[in-house]
């Protein structure tokens, strides 16, 4: 297709200024609840389905700042490798070789050895790499996440990590994006740690909007008479309450983890909980007791565990264990959810005393305490140690808006016909405009743990707004991107659409897409999702006799869809997402490949007057 002359590139980017600036246009920021599906065929709630946004309703979510090359190593050339790349001790590979290898010092190291219980979704990464960052920080947001609990419980604070982190939460607000706030808990050598955090993070006035207040002052969850006396009018002091010392509800003490039905902490009135935790799996025993465990014993609360269940079910994928606990927190209904966690991969294996019950003698023996496998691990960012790479995640997004609610869908947009061939000014109009994260195309080249090293140049067009409209021959949609759209014809710049209404159909909700193929002749490939391929999506051309067709201008395509490609040919709503140099072999894809318009999973939906 014709393009229009370089010259007008910067005319151009102007004008998608000018219209991303407009109110009704950038209060369709990236956040706004789109729907999804899980590979388990699990769909996030529609907004009619959940409450409205409820006030004074706020998620924490436990995050971990500690996954630097140091921790995990093992060196290049060591015996009994548990993967045959570069990485760091990984437990859902070595129990591959060894079902029981918890005391075998040839596969798991020294104590004290740090170990992965699974592979994230973005590899073995440092806490430091920003392409990381960026995407956690743009996933949670988009969950309904209000506040980041930094894990600062030992020996180290990690100002490395975090201002770089709070750096990045400061541009999505300058971008206005929706961003979390932070917070830290703190445990050892408490009074060094609080003070370092002053120094470092809450005496700089810079940080000031990234400070999550809790009854008019940042919240610390810290003990006030361990912290310097000069600081204890500074905040607002929640200590964290460890389940080592007993189940009970607790005042002014905040739950990090619990079990089903969980205590809470209160504040004012006993009766009145405060705060209480949600976790997908806790380190506690099975009986009413729940006294503390080690997840590598085999005997603590998984993520298949369900209390009151005749036994436990192996379908750590399902999140029976989560989602119990989130029906305790609908039912205690406190301001603050805490959930554990997003990002605890590692966990050490320690000497610990056990008692032998044939000798009656304690003996040393080595445990894993807080994570292990796939079931005995806490963490919700996605994994790769799962087929089910984000259920998790959606699960999360979904339990989340439920808590809090959700916005409604935008109002119906009027019906419009676009003409291909006279230009992007007659899209001015059309409402709602959807905004996308800018800046995700940025290269990866960054190290990870165990001698990783992670590359990754997949992004090209970087989407900033999309828009949609139909008639009564076709769906129209708009993709605009920061930069002019490349190469000439734009092959792999897609759209992938729910046709017939219905999210579990298709390849995690599309059933066809527009756009693999571009031709000088102004049409595109249609294709569609063939069912009996989930496992490995194929995608078969549809007839183009009445096609699909496009047309681009430097950083805007339209194209316009036949509505004979909707189910009954009269679609009442555009179900869509953009896709930008996406392989769409995995799930995975929609997280760590290219560029995606909603993030992760979801589609945008607008309903089309009638």
């Amino acid at each position: 297709m014709k393009r229009l002359p370089r010259s007008l590139v910067a005319t151009l980017v102007a004008a998608c200024l000018c219209v991303l600036l407009q109110p009704s246009v950038s209060a369709q920021v990236p956040g706004v609840p789109w729907r999804a599906v899980d590979d388990l065929g699990r769909t996030t709630a529609p907004n009619d389905q959940t409450p409205t946004p409820r006030a004074n309703k706020t998620v924490g979510l436990f995050y971990f700042l500690w996954t630097e090359p140091s921790s995990g190593d093992i060196p290049v050339d060591a015996k009994n490798r548990p993967i045959d790349e570069p990485g760091p001790y990984d437990l859902t590979q070595i129990l591959k070789k060894d079902p029981n290898p918890v005391q075998n010092d040839d596969l798991l190291g020294s104590n004290g050895e740090m170990h992965y219980w699974g592979e994230p979704l973005f590899g073995y990464y440092d806490s430091r790499d920003p392409w990381v960052v960026r995407r956690h920080l743009q996933l949670i947001a988009d969950a309904g996440v209000d506040v980041l609990i930094f894990d600062v419980t030992n020996l180290k604070t990690y100002p490395n990590v975090y201002l770089p982190l709070c750096d990045l939460l400061l541009e999505m607000k300058e971008n206005g994006y929706p961003a979390p706030q932070v917070a830290f808990m703190t445990n050892t050598q408490m009074k060094k740690r609080v003070d370092e955090l002053w120094n470092d993070f809450y005496s700089q006035e810079k940080y000031a909007p990234t400070f999550f207040q809790w009854e008019g002052k940042p919240l610390l969850l810290a003990d006030p008479d361990q912290v310097s006396e000069e600081l204890r009018d500074k905040f607002t002091f929640r200590p964290a309450y460890w389940p080592t010392n007993g189940t009970k509800n607790t005042r002014n003490q905040w739950q990090w983890v619990a079990a089903y039905p969980q205590t809470y902490s209160w504040s004012v009135d006993e009766n009145t909980p405060e705060e209480v935790n949600v976790s997908t799996a806790q380190n506690l025993a099975r009986d009413a007791n729940a006294a503390p465990v080690w997840m590598s014993m085999g005997t603590a609360r998984g993520r298949s565990f369900v209390w009151g269940a005749e036994e436990r079910r192996d379908a750590p994928d399902l999140g029976l264990n989560y989602a119990q606990q989130w029906e305790r927190a609908y039912e205690l209904d406190p301001p603050f959810v805490m959930i554990t966690g997003w990002n605890e991969w590692i966990a050490g294996r320690w000497k610990v005393p056990w008692l032998n019950p044939e000798t009656n003698e304690v003996e040393p023996i080595y445990a894993f305490v807080d994570q292990y496998n796939y079931e005995y691990s806490r963490d919700v960012e996605p994994t790769r140690s799962s087929k089910r790479v984000d259920a998790y995640y959606l699960q999360t997004v979904d339990r989340i808006r439920q808590y809090k609610g959700a916005p409604r869908p935008p109002a119906p947009a009027p019906r419009k016909t676009i003409d291909l061939s006279a230009g992007f000014a007659q899209w001015e109009s059309v409402e709602p405009g959807f905004r996308d994260y800018v800046g995700e195309t940025a290269r990866r080249d960054f190290p990870g743990s165990g001698g990783a090293y992670y590359t990754n140049d997949s992004g090209r067009d970087d989407i900033v707004l999309t828009k949609t409209a139909r008639d009564e021959r076709f769906v129209y949609v708009y993709v605009e991107t920061r930069e002019p759209i490349a190469p000439e014809l734009p092959d792999g710049l897609c759209v992938a659409l729910d046709v017939d209404d219905d999210l579990t159909t298709g390849w995690r909700g599309a059933d066809l897409l527009v756009g693999r193929t571009y031709q000088c002749d102004g049409t595109v490939s249609a294709e569609t999702f063939d069912e009996s391929a989930k496992e490995s999506p194929a995608w078969s051309t549809r007839d183009n006799r009445r096609g699909a067709r496009w047309s681009l201008e430097e950083n805007k395509l339209q194209l316009a869809i036949p509505v004979e490609f909707f189910k009954d040919g009269d679609p009442p709503r555009a179900t869509f997402k953009i896709l930008d140099n996406v392989p769409l072999d995995s799930p995975a894809d929609l997280y760590d490949k290219g560029d995606v318009a909603p993030e992760s999973a979801f589609f945008y939906s607008v309903d089309f007057a009638r």
